[in-house]
């Protein structure tokens, strides 16, 4: 993965305009700008066009609230009707079945069956995770991953199911595994304020002593920032963070340990 040094920030003054609106309470004005990025980075031959796209559904996503429900379905819907199954509007239709979350797993299946590579990975991981925290189906969850395991063995959501479902853990563990997962408050990530300008602090604690690495990353998913990589004993810590070099947008910051994964969405508004 790229260094901080290596890789220059993703940045889109457009997508930087409208965050900066929907913060002001200025709706309108920040959902016509997120309608004329999708008309224009769903068109577009540009390299960072699919990013461009991405990172608006994001924004509408983080914004929701903020938008008319029914415009936002149909404004959405056009790109997820569309006859070109571009792997830009298979996100789309993950985003929107978030949003609406009737016949949930069902929309999920069309994805899966319409779209492939990291689209179709991404929409089976939601799947898992809306059968295991909100369905309570262990079976169904398993399944899915079982079949994660065969297609993208070597991926990171594959490795984050495998913890959701404790399929990493020994024998011991996995008895003790539903308890735990009711119980055991030890593990957490989070960080305020959030947005912010420039700097977060960043909070999250651990139940053992574990190497923990904790990370910043762009939109793209590149490292843009490295802020813990060393062996922690048990108990609860605080990292400054200062995003004084980046442009707003939204980041994401991952922590990993031995038994934990996490990732947390940051907006960074300047």
């Amino acid at each position: 993965m790229e260094t901080a040094e290596q890789t220059q920030p993703y940045q889109n003054d457009k997508l930087t305009k409208a965050l900066k609106l929907f913060l002001k309470k200025e709706n309108k004005q920040a959902w016509d700008i997120c309608k004329e990025l999708l008309e224009e980075s769903s068109v577009s031959t540009d390299e960072l066009a699919e990013l461009t796209f991405m990172s608006t559904i994001n924004l509408i996503d983080k914004f929701k609230s903020n938008i008319n429900r029914n415009e936002l379905n149909s404004t959405i819907g056009n790109y997820i009707n569309s006859s070109e199954k571009k792997n830009i509007y298979g996100y789309a239709e993950i985003i929107l079945a978030g949003i609406n979350k009737a016949n949930y797993a069902q929309k999920l299946d069309n994805v899966i069956a319409n779209y492939s590579s990291s689209i179709k990975e991404l929409a089976m991981f939601k799947k898992l995770v809306y059968f295991y925290h909100e369905e309570g189906n262990l079976e169904k969850a398993k399944s899915i991953y079982n079949t994660m395991l065969k297609t993208y063995s070597e991926s990171s959501l594959t490795r984050e199911a495998a913890y959701i479902i404790n399929e990493n853990k020994s024998g011991f563990e996995k008895e003790a595994g539903a308890v735990n997962q009711q119980q055991n408050t030890e593990y957490y990530l989070q960080n305020f304020p959030n947005p912010f300008n420039p700097t977060t602090t960043i909070k999250f604690s651990i139940a053992g002593t574990e190497h923990v690495k904790l990370n910043i990353y762009d939109a793209l998913g590149r490292e843009v920032e490295k802020l813990v990589n060393e062996v922690k004993t048990p108990g609860t810590y605080e990292v400054k963070f200062n995003a004084g070099r980046l442009s707003s947008g939204i980041y994401f910051c991952r922590i990993i340990t031995n038994n934990f994964i996490q990732t947390r969405k940051m907006i960074i508004a300047k």
